[in-house]
């Protein structure tokens, strides 16, 4: 039996903040840490984030999904516990409460850039309405809408909520369908390393590709987006780009392009063999000009994003 894989490419040229909250409360009682569904909140966060909305004024399109840290949910545990600590010093959380970059300091959390935000809140608040209280204000809806956040850590202790959002120098990525980067970063460089001929046009060969998550996160909202509409092209829903994609991600670069395949019984090495099967994907791969990639796969679509940093 033949099994049909589809291909298609692209090619393009081309810090802190705080918000701070208080809704009405009953009056507190002995302390209360309550066990957050975890998976709820992500959830909730994340159905903004992939569907897009409306912050006041601004339109956000789609972002890449939060990925959960249990670093800042620590971190966000111990600042509602000392909001509960110092519930009747008002001083306390107007001074900005704990000095959040020595906690992510001791938490060893690495990060660019982060934003935290407390409120005190009525008891019948829940991961859902929390989320939704959230979005409901303008300030704090555009810090979670920005896709140069990608991890999350939520944590209360009676009526007190922490949220703490982080860009981490390290990235994650989040993704539907596990693949395995290091045999795919290998495939790339074997032949990259031995020169190819795509088509009618031999290319020497070149230096390696490393992986890079922001465009593997890029490559993962496409992926995701063919699966969930069942389209296979360089155009996302809503008109979405190779471009504005990368874009989401916060990935400064010179240069992009994009593989694209499709197939039922695809694997790492398949999927690669294909794009060097296919002389316009070939000629992506064998493009000396990119030093990045990223790749990842939703149901049976892939997707593959080279790039140059700005910064090269």
């Amino acid at each position: 039996m033949t099994t049909k894989i589809f291909l298609c490419l692209l090619i393009f040229f081309v810090t802190s903040g705080i918000f701070t909250a208080t809704a009405n409360s009953e009056k507190i009682s002995d302390i209360k840490k309550s066990h957050l569904d975890r998976d709820l909140l992500l959830k909730v966060f994340n159905d903004y984030r992939t569907l897009g909305t409306r912050c006041g004024r601004k339109n956000h399109t789609p972002v890449i999904p939060f990925t959960w840290s249990d670093q800042l949910a620590g971190v966000a545990q111990l600042y509602s516990d000392e909001l509960h600590a110092n519930r009747n010093n008002p001083a306390f959380a107007q001074s900005g409460g704990i000095d959040f970059q020595d906690a992510l300091r001791n938490a060893e959390y690495d990060y660019v850039s982060f934003f935290y935000s407390h409120a005190r809140l009525t008891p019948d608040f829940t991961e859902k309405t929390y989320v939704e209280w959230l979005m409901d204000n303008e300030g704090a809806c555009n810090q979670i809408m920005d896709a140069g956040y990608s991890e999350i850590g939520v944590a209360n202790t009676d009526l007190f909520w922490v949220l703490v959002l982080a860009k981490p120098k390290i990235p994650h990525y989040w993704n539907v369908d596990s693949i395995n980067m290091k045999l795919l970063i290998e495939e790339t460089n074997r032949y990259r390393k031995l020169g190819a001929q795509c088509g009618n046009m031999y290319f020497p060969p070149v230096e390696p590709v490393v992986w890079n998550e922001r465009l593997a996160a890029a490559a993962q909202l496409h992926s995701n987006d063919m699966n969930e509409n069942q389209f296979f092209e360089h155009t996302g829903t809503g008109g979405s780009t190779l471009v504005s994609r990368v874009e989401q991600t916060g990935y400064l670069y010179r240069k992009i392009g994009e593989n694209l395949a499709m197939g039922e019984t695809q694997t790492e090495v398949i999927v690669v063999e294909g794009w060097m099967n296919s002389p316009a994907h070939c000629r992506k791969i064998m493009n000396g000009s990119f030093t990045e990639m990223g790749v990842a796969r939703s149901g049976i679509y892939w997707t593959q994003v080279f790039g140059r940093p700005r910064s090269d």
